[in-house]
């Protein structure tokens, strides 16, 4: 795994790619530092810079996941890593924290904006340390969904556009959220979408009836007892649903200086959960 991680690391930096990175956080940053703290003299730093930068990253973060997968199998170097003597797991997990280190640089060097803000006014350090955390596990789970749309296509501009399409959406489903009724029968319709779309995937990552039926049987028990137990928490079930999916909402909890756990497990959730299906994808690749 270490020496996956060399690998991608010593790829990033022996091309363009990691100074674009950088630059372009660094740049947009930048803007949005002047406007607020600068021009405005405002001392929020992770209040007002952090969140009003994230739109970017659907931009950003496709330039460092894009090349994570699509590019291997268009050079066909995926089959010396299918073939060498190291686990699935641990070549995405290399090269998942080779993509999360170049992140950390990257946030090490935006730190250099609120310690300019500290020479001019007082800064509120503990709400800046939980804004970046809030905004490395944000990223850190966007990135997770690119490298996952990686492994899909050797095309690397499809791969790009694809990952900046799912990036906005989640930061678009509170807006999606507003439009749906707040019937229960929706909410149950809905559910019963999600069930069949974790059958399928449950078919495509096995090819095996029985455990695409266990997810379906079971998903239908929990919809039927939940609405047994409490028909009412169905009530506007739909938009709690897209709500809960939200990577943003939970990103402005840390930017107000709160540090939520439940948060954070979400966010590590999210990631393993990507990962996994990272892992599942290349498996398939591998045997096929």
């Amino acid at each position: 795994m270490l020496a996956i991680f060399k690998r991608e690391m010593s790829g990033y930096f022996t091309s363009m790619i990691a100074y674009l990175f950088m630059a372009g956080f660094v740049v947009v940053v930048g803007i949005y530092f002047m406007f607020y703290c600068v021009i405005n003299s405002y001392t929020d730093f992770a209040g007002a810079v952090l969140p009003s930068t994230c739109i970017w990253f659907s931009l950003l973060i496709p330039i460092i996941t894009m090349r994570l997968w699509a590019e291997e199998r268009k050079q066909k170097t995926d089959q010396l890593l299918l073939t060498s003597p190291i686990s699935v797991t641990k070549i995405v997990l290399g090269k998942y924290l080779a993509v999360t280190c170049l992140f950390v640089i990257t946030l090490c060097v935006l730190t250099l904006f609120p310690f300019i803000l500290h020479f001019y006014g007082k800064v509120n350090w503990p709400t800046v340390g939980t804004g970046f955390l809030g905004y490395f596990l944000l990223g850190c789970s966007l990135m997770a969904i690119g490298f996952f749309i990686s492994t899909l296509t050797e095309n690397q501009i499809v791969s790009a556009v694809i990952s900046a399409v799912l990036v906005l959406m989640f930061f678009f489903l509170n807006n999606l959220a507003d439009s749906f009724p707040g019937r229960a029968r929706y909410s149950i319709m809905m559910l019963a979408v999600v069930v069949i779309g974790v059958m399928i995937l449950f078919y495509l990552s096995t090819k095996k009836y029985m455990p695409s039926l266990i997810a379906g049987v079971i998903g239908s028990g929990a919809i039927a007892i939940g609405y047994f137990v409490s028909p009412s928490m169905y009530e506007d079930g739909a938009a709690k649903f897209v709500n809960w999916f939200s990577v943003l909402d939970r990103f402005y909890t840390f930017s107000d200086g709160l540090l939520d756990v439940t948060s954070i497990v979400y966010y590590l959730s999210f990631i393993g959960v990507f990962l996994f299906l990272t892992v599942r994808s290349i498996e398939k690749k591998r045997w096929n």
